[in-house]
């Protein structure tokens, strides 16, 4: 980007304003090694201007988006919000959970003493079945001689009877 600096135009006019031509020579070449290249034409500045106008579309379309965030981030703020009650409901519900499930462990423990009493019960149940299956095979030994024996009484009660009918007309 170099500037169209006119060296010598610029020394004839500052020796027409009275300065000597040799320090005119000076102050123009001391201006133009200063100027170098950090002199801006018109064409750099309608580029700059582009590039401007482009960075304010660039600028424009970034307030829109931070505008949807700023939305997006109040929308956020609402369902935490709505998460931040579920947890807390969620919490009462494990909180009512865990009473149950202590409770219910309770009741295990009753009902596994319960089965226990029961198993001894039915053990002495079972002890008792076997003593009294032993007393009614016994008791059957004792009906079936009891029949023997009121068998034979009755055979020789009915021959005495029959011998005694025959005596007796």
């Amino acid at each position: 980007m170099s500037v169209g600096f006119d060296t010598l135009r610029a020394a004839d006019a500052l020796t027409q304003a009275g300065i000597a031509r040799t320090h005119a020579k000076a102050i123009v070449a001391t201006m133009r090694d200063a100027l170098g290249d950090h002199v801006a034409t018109k064409s750099d500045i309608g580029g700059m201007n582009t590039e401007i106008a482009g960075l304010k579309t660039d600028v424009s379309v970034l307030k829109t988006d931070v505008s949807v965030l700023k939305k997006d981030v109040a929308e956020l703020r609402i369902d935490v919000s709505a998460l931040k009650t579920d947890v807390a409901e969620l919490k009462t519900d494990v909180s009512v959970l865990k009473t149950d499930v202590a409770e219910l462990k309770a009741d295990v423990s009753v009902l596994k003493t319960d089965v226990a009493e029961l198993k001894t019960d039915v053990s002495a149940l079972k002890t008792d079945v076997a003593g009294l299956k032993t007393e009614v095979a016994a008791v059957r030994t004792e009906v079936a001689e009891s029949k023997a024996a009121l068998t034979w009484r009755i055979v020789l009660a009915l021959g005495v009877f029959a011998a005694l009918t025959r005596i007796m007309p």
